[in-house]
């Protein structure tokens, strides 16, 4: 019992005592205007949403015997702290020596140096029971923020094929999804939802291009 009282004031000091940073999010575009960039097949040739860029984390999901994390993306808030927000609150679920759940938190302080991820200050997960790529420029999406992406699905003579999709912060394409074309031999640009592309070379397989505008 005393265990288990003890377990919980942890949980309480380790997820309160610092309070989350205030985030100033932006219009987010990638890649960046006028640059020369290259897709393959299948690949985003432009993603924009409302966020900023941070170090991130990918996780696989992980149980262990205090703690299980959800997958999905981790953002660095505070450059000073190594400390990684999910946008699921419920992403780390806190357990009592039973293993019921008895709270839910939304961040795991990571160590680059072990390459090690911690929703507790005694209870870490390693390599080698959770998967971890470290990204440190990522992404990091605002809450109901919408991803708008232009995706390349190949060559068929001078059409170039795309895709248009909208994605929500937890990775899960909408009902929006829409399929476009573009014929080279009238123009070297392809505009569609406002965004404007300039293709340099196209081939099945990829495709070299500069974005000239983006969707806003």
């Amino acid at each position: 019992m005393l265990k288990s009282i003890s377990l919980v004031a942890a949980i309480i000091l380790f997820s309160g005592c610092m309070a989350k940073p205030a985030i100033k999010y932006k219009e987010v575009s990638i890649p960046p205007l006028n640059k020369q960039s290259e897709a393959l097949l299948g690949e985003a040739l432009l993603q924009q949403a409302k966020g900023y860029h941070a170090p991130s984390i990918t996780l696989s999901a992980a149980d262990g015997i205090q703690s299980s994390i959800s997958a999905g993306v981790y953002c660095r808030k505070n450059p000073y702290l190594e400390d990684y927000y999910s946008l699921n609150p419920k992403a780390i679920a806190f357990k009592d020596l039973t293993g019921d759940v008895i709270k839910y938190g939304d961040h795991v302080t990571y160590n680059k140096e072990q390459n090690e991820v911690c929703p507790l200050l005694l209870s870490c997960f390693n390599s080698e029971e959770i998967s971890i790529k470290y990204n440190p420029n990522g992404f990091c999406s605002a809450p109901n923020s919408i991803q708008k992406v232009i995706e390349y699905n190949g060559k068929s003579g001078s059409v170039l094929n795309f895709t248009y999709k909208e994605k929500t912060p937890t990775g899960t394409f909408r009902d929006t999804v829409a399929n476009f074309t573009a014929d080279l031999s009238d123009s070297d640009t392809v505009g569609y939802k406002g965004a404007k592309l300039q293709i340099v070379k196209a081939t099945n397989n990829s495709i070299v291009y500069k974005v000239l505008k983006n969707f806003n």
